[in-house]
């Protein structure tokens, strides 16, 4: 285009830009860009634009289309100057003769000057290095917005890593914890329960005489069973007090661990939905991955939660059970009283 431009020495009169009616909804948005790019704006004021395919329209879409915005918009870069022919009837003369024309009336308007390539490459040149850095600006702004969305993902992933370390530490191990101390509880209380079953046997094979004897002073079986009861009963009441207290610290734990996690997966939406609108497809691609990770990981935290109420539920069952033990050795012990 500029080689052909320097063999019209020393510069042309006008520059025509046909426009085909047919196609101009589809095209002709970036000629104007175009221009100013290689030629300057300079060339606006020598550029006359021939409308091709006249003959197409009837007279009321043809003042429909002179009145239509983005015609318009098209033509006031150049002045308002055009010309439409017929482009099938191209062997009727009196088209290319009134063109002729409208050149000739446009040049006379412009006192004949000329397009002058020297005078405006200085300003085309301009306009393209500005272009140029809009360009590379609007690069390195991309890649930046990019590259702080990734930093954001994986911090957000690594966030994610550590709550889901915390949370099974707090699922397991407290539960262990309170596990522990229940199943030594449960074999002191068996052997207690056995140590006063054999001594209440023994009790019924002494003579009476000696046993009523026995149950007035400390270390008789009646004595004995009363302490052992008594003893048992405050363990178990101790126990279930750390019972209480380890399920109640247990769920509080649990609950700030699911808000953290809440608040970070809606940090993640978020910033999902940001890196969506502004990364490229490639990148959608991968983040997508990265999500459906998220989603593995949510589901296996699900999976713990279920895990935990689980627990909840056999650690309720078990209180319960002592419940019942402890009720059943009260009325063993109103039994022993009553029976003496």
């Amino acid at each position: 285009m500029m080689k052909s431009l320097s063999l019209a020495h020393p510069g042309p009169h006008v520059f025509l830009l046909v426009i085909n009616l047919e196609t101009f909804k589809e095209d002709e948005r970036n000629v104007v860009e175009q221009i100013q790019e290689y030629f300057g704006e300079e060339a606006f004021k020598y550029t006359l634009v021939l409308i091709t395919g006249r003959e197409q329209m009837s007279n009321r879409e043809w003042m429909v289309l002179k009145h239509n915005g983005k015609f318009h918009d098209l033509v006031s870069y150049f002045r308002g100057q055009y010309h439409e022919i017929n482009s099938k009837n191209e062997t009727n003369q009196s088209h290319i003769k009134k063109l002729l024309q409208k050149i000739d009336e446009f040049i006379r308007q412009h006192d004949g000057q000329h397009y002058n390539n020297k005078t405006d490459s200085v300003s085309v040149t301009e306009s393209r290095k500005e272009k140029k850095q809009q360009e590379e600006n609007k690069s390195k702004v991309k890649e930046q917005e990019i590259e702080r969305q990734e930093r954001i993902t994986w911090d957000t992933l690594e966030t994610i890593s550590a709550m889901e370390e915390r949370t099974t530490q707090a699922l397991f191990e407290p539960q262990n914890e309170c596990l522990i101390p229940y199943v030594r509880q449960t074999k002191k209380t068996t052997y207690v329960h056995k140590e006063i079953i054999q001594q209440r046997k023994n009790a019924r094979m002494l003579p009476f005489s000696v046993e009523e004897n026995n149950t007035t002073q400390p270390g008789g079986s009646r004595w004995l069973v009363t302490v052992s009861l008594g003893l048992n009963f405050v363990l178990l009441l101790v126990f279930i007090l750390q019972l209480i207290t380890t399920e109640r610290d247990l769920i509080m734990s649990y609950k700030n661990t699911m808000k953290q996690f809440s608040h970070t997966i809606n940090s993640l939406q978020d910033s999902y939905t940001d890196l969506m609108i502004k990364k490229d497809q490639d990148n959608i691609n991968s983040l997508s991955q990265k999500k459906m990770e998220l989603e593995t990981r949510l589901k296996d935290l699900t999976g713990v939660k279920d895990q935990l109420q689980t627990s909840f539920d056999s650690l309720n069952q078990k209180k319960l059970e002592l419940e019942n033990k402890v009720t059943s050795l009260i009325d063993e012990l109103k039994e022993v009283y009553e029976q003496g």
